[in-house]
Parts: C-alpha cells; structure tokens; sequence
C-alpha cells in the first residue's frame, strides 16, 4: 500500500501482515518554528471486530526518539 498526508513526506509505505498493518514513513514535524523530519514506524494490530491496537515508533537518524500506543475501539 502507498499513502500521502499534507504533513508526510513523499509516500508512505504500508504492508499488512495477518491482523496487523505497518505504515512506515517520514513525517515534517513542526518544533520550535522550524520543522524536522523524523521517520515513523507505524503499527497496528486488529485484536477483533471492535479493538484495533496502534503503536508507532518516531526516530531519527537511527536513534529513537517516542513511542506512543492507542488503541481504538468501535462503538456497539
């Protein structure tokens, strides 16, 4: 799969894997009135119907920076 987004650049890159999908890309991070690129290894995991898991990796030159982990959950 490929994808775009305003705050992406170029082309994001996404594969599925079982219940689990990777996007990886790089994205122009506004801080400090100056913006950075830092690159996002992006997945999610759909436990069932309703649950999809997402944990998303931001590094930069190699070397992490964050992680951050949400899950989503479809009303009934």
């Amino acid at each position: 799969y490929t994808g775009r987004a305003d705050d992406v650049v170029g082309e994001a890159t996404g594969q599925e894997r079982g219940n689990a999908f990777n996007w990886k890309y790089t994205l122009a991070l506004p801080v400090d009135g100056r913006v950075i690129d830092v690159q996002f290894d992006d997945w999610m995991y759909q436990i069932d119907e309703r649950v999809v898991i997402n944990k998303a990796t931001m590094s930069k030159f190699g070397i992490k920076l964050g992680e951050v982990q949400l899950s989503f959950h479809r009303p009934r």
